[in-house]
């Protein structure tokens, strides 16, 4: 037999040859790459009634040199539509707010030329 029908195989301090057997791979099972599914990803629902959508203006005392937010700040009313803005702190005037006035302004800056 020839060198290439064996192969070496190392036994201690020696080596030894060693007959290759081969094998029949017609009957091996084919294996086929998985296919990994992935679920699409759901964003979890808030619960409860959503926030309304207002922008939240700010205000500044210059009596007691603080920021307050539209949320914070006293009300009263002035009108019909129309507030009255106070610090909290001194209940020193901050301004009016007045609704429709504000509507036509944001529309005033949306549209610009628009009149």
């Amino acid at each position: 037999m020839s060198e290439e029908q064996f192969g070496i195989v190392n036994e201690g301090d020696a080596a030894r040859l060693e007959p290759v057997i081969l094998k029949d791979h017609s009957k091996d099972p084919v294996i086929v790459p998985e296919v990994k599914v992935e679920a699409p990803v759901v964003e979890k629902r808030k619960r409860g009634r959503p926030k309304k959508a207002t922008a939240v203006r700010e205000y500044y005392c210059s009596t007691c040199r603080e920021k307050y937010d539209d949320l914070t700040v006293m009300k009263m009313g002035a009108g019909e539509g129309r507030f009255a803005i106070f610090c909290p702190q001194d209940q020193r005037s901050l301004g009016f707010s007045d609704f429709a006035a504000d509507e036509k302004m944001a529309k005033l800056l949306k549209n610009p030329n628009k009149r």
